[in-house]
């Protein structure tokens, strides 16, 4: 599982180097079974973000990786910074 903020830097290709790695990758995690599980997040201005926001731009095989956990079944609005800073103390 990750968080709506991690997901789309999956599909960023600036993160794989390039597009054709970046669809590689995520081929490669197609072809092996797995399935990416999308919490909503909180972005920078406040808004929760979901997953559909984005399923509607993928293409259908990026659609069927990429399944949005719904918000009523996880919603926590504290970033992992947060979540480190609180388990140190």
């Amino acid at each position: 599982m990750v968080g709506y903020d991690t997901a789309v830097r999956m599909l960023d290709p600036r993160y794989s180097g390039t597009a054709e790695a970046r669809d590689a990758g995520l081929a490669r995690l197609w072809d092996l079974g797995c399935r990416v599980l999308v919490g909503g997040r909180v972005d920078a201005t406040g808004i929760f973000r979901t997953w559909k926001e984005q399923a509607e731009q993928l293409s259908r095989q990026q659609a069927m990786l990429f399944e949005e956990l719904p918000e009523e079944m996880f919603r926590v609005d504290l970033s992992s910074t947060a979540l480190r800073a609180n388990s140190d103390g």
